[in-house]
């Protein structure tokens, strides 16, 4: 009974991997508080849970730190171009919304279009950014024709990524009694179901690796 509760035991092994995305999701918030450096910590994030999903990552909190001081400036403006062209999307959509019938149809549609390549691009350029050297274009280009190249995979992380939506819009009451969990757990948690899905998608361009 006792090795289940040694350190390389099965119960150790998960209080092991809680305590990881408990560090692992404080730090995320904190560190995206100044929204601006949100993509920095989406970066320092992944670049943890992808090592952790390759059974790499040995010291979480350091591990976090220093991609989030090395990929800080190029993150930033990734984030920061992300989330102009999301703004100007919002205002084309506020636009279409006074057009007359048909060309609110057109226009609706092409709206629709340009936020799922948007989102496409938010969804993967954060852990290619953690994942592969490149600057910002080149990183920006690859994230999008890997989500272009993996849909299936994009449309089960994006579900994935809004399983806290999707629990408060189901089960609101469920939601807020577990809500400090997914504030204290869930960033940490999600990144790391999402990086074993993406670590798949990345075997292709490292195939040193192997499957």
């Amino acid at each position: 009974m006792s090795k289940y509760f040694a350190a390389d035991g099965a119960l150790g092994i998960i209080m092991e991997k809680i305590a990881d995305f408990l560090i692992l999701s404080v730090l995320y918030l904190l560190f995206s508080i100044p929204i601006v450096t949100a993509g920095a910590s989406a970066t320092a994030l992944y670049t943890v849970t992808l090592r952790m999903a390759r059974h790499e990552e040995k010291k979480t909190a350091r591990g976090f730190w220093n991609a989030f001081r090395e990929n800080f400036r190029q993150a930033t403006l990734i984030h920061l171009i992300l989330t102009a062209v999301l703004l100007l999307l919002v205002f084309y959509a506020l636009a279409v919304s006074i057009l007359p019938g048909n060309l609110q149809i057109v226009f609706g549609v092409l709206t629709g279009i340009f936020l799922i390549v948007w989102l496409m691009e938010a969804v993967f350029v954060f852990p290619v950014q953690a994942r592969f050297c490149g600057g910002i274009c080149r990183t920006m280009k690859n994230a999008w024709l890997m989500a272009a190249a993996n849909f299936p995979y994009f449309l089960l992380i994006v579900l994935i990524s809004g399983l806290p939506i999707w629990n408060l819009l189901l089960l609101p009451a469920v939601f807020l009694r577990i809500l400090i969990l997914w504030i204290l757990l869930g960033p940490g948690l999600l990144a790391w179901v999402n990086s074993r899905l993406f670590q798949r998608c990345f075997q292709k361009y490292t195939p040193e690796e192997g499957v």
